[in-house]
């Protein structure tokens, strides 16, 4: 089953974000299936980063890999309060 983890966060520097976000990823291991840097329309400072696996195994695997802890400790530093992790199961989608 599919896998997707949303990482909720407030951030002043929205570039500093979307660099953390392009330039490390192509350090994700196998599995990834995709990564987005949403953020809310009503809301500036606030962000969304959206991150595909093929299933929650591959997930886990990424979470343990030191590379993972880092960039998860530079993301901590540059965001206002504590990033929000929400792990969710894709039960249906339909890419067109």
């Amino acid at each position: 089953m599919k896998f997707t983890q949303h990482i909720v966060v407030e951030a002043t520097d929205g570039d500093a974000l979307l660099n953390l976000v392009r330039d490390d990823s192509s350090s994700f291991p196998d599995g990834l299936t995709g990564i987005r840097l949403l953020r809310f329309r009503d809301k500036p400072n606030k962000y969304v980063i959206q991150v595909d696996f093929d299933s929650w195994d591959h997930a886990e695997a990424s979470n343990a890999r030191p590379e993972t802890q880092s960039w998860a400790k530079r993301l901590a530093e540059m965001v206002d309060g504590s990033p929000k992790y929400e792990n969710l199961n894709v039960l249906y989608e339909k890419v067109l």
